[in-house]
Parts: structure tokens; sequence; C-alpha cells
């Protein structure tokens, strides 16, 4: 199991990188699954932001009486990619979820690689950042703690490097 602190770092190679909202859509999500009742079951566990601010000011994320996370997300029809080159995934307004003692929607669903979260059933969240300014993103990540892996993945034979 991964250490919830310990922030994972995957390098696609050129050819690999998630360029259109399609190839976004293909490996990440932040919404509920309509059609596995045993993902929802599991992103209900893992992957939503309790509610706060007006819902509940006493949460870790509020600020100086402000979001520090951005939940809840506002609801988009569409992935897209910013000028800055960050994903922002699709959160459609369908169905209410019950989670703790909250009602929910795909405003409040931290994003995710459902693969991930069927395989290792912890929370796992994924973004998907193409610009060489990510590199700043990467290093706040890399200073924050002594407990870290970046692993790049390419054509090698017989091994994967870790650094």
């Amino acid at each position: 199991m991964w250490p919830s602190t310990c922030p994972y770092f995957v390098f696609l190679q050129p050819q690999s990188k998630l360029c259109t909202p399609e190839d976004i859509n293909s490996l990440m999500s932040s919404e509920f699954p309509t059609d596995n009742d045993d993902l929802l079951e599991l992103i209900k566990s893992y992957m939503v932001h309790r509610p706060c601010g007006v819902h509940n000011s006493t949460t870790p994320c509020m600020v100086n009486g402000a979001y520090s996370k951005g939940f809840p997300k506002p609801l988009r029809e569409q992935t897209g990619i910013t000028e800055d080159s960050y994903a922002c995934t699709r959160r459609h307004a369908e169905h209410t979820h019950r989670v703790g003692n909250n009602d929910v929607d795909n405003r409040w669903v931290v994003c995710h690689s459902p693969y991930l979260i069927w395989k290792y059933r912890y929370y796992i969240n994924v973004e998907s950042i193409a610009l060489v300014k990510a590199i700043k993103y990467i290093y706040k990540y890399v200073y924050k703690g002594h407990d870290r892996t970046t692993m790049q993945f390419g054509r090698s034979i017989d091994k994967v490097s870790f650094t």
C-alpha cells in the first residue's frame, strides 16, 4: 500500500502523452461511474472530497475562510486542456450519491484513474500536466518530504529507472 503523503510522478514518452480530451478521458475521471457498482463504492470510499466551507467550516481544506483545494469543482460538459496544459476533466450533472452524512455529486469527486483505484483500493489523485512549467509543480512536491519516488518509463530492455 502506498503512503498517502508520498507523491509519485510518471513521465510519459512524447508519443504516449495525453494530448487530447479523448486521451485524458481514456485514463482519468472526475465522475462517479454509472456502469460499475463495485467501482462506484470504491470511488465513494476513497475519491470524494468531503464538503467544506458553508457545509463544514472546520475541515482542514479551509484556510482563512476560503477553500484551499478548489472544491466544489465546477460542472463541465467536456474535458478540456487549459492554456498552461493542465487537464480539466468533465464533470456531468448526473446523480447525487450519499457519502457519509453528505449528498454529493461529481463536483466533489477527486480526479483519479479508475484502473488504479480498482487495482490498489486506495486514494490516488491523478493529474495530467503537459508543459515544461510543470517542473515547478513537481519540485514543490519533491522537496515537500523525504518519502518520494520518481519513475520514468521508456524503451529499456532490462530495467526501470528509479531516482
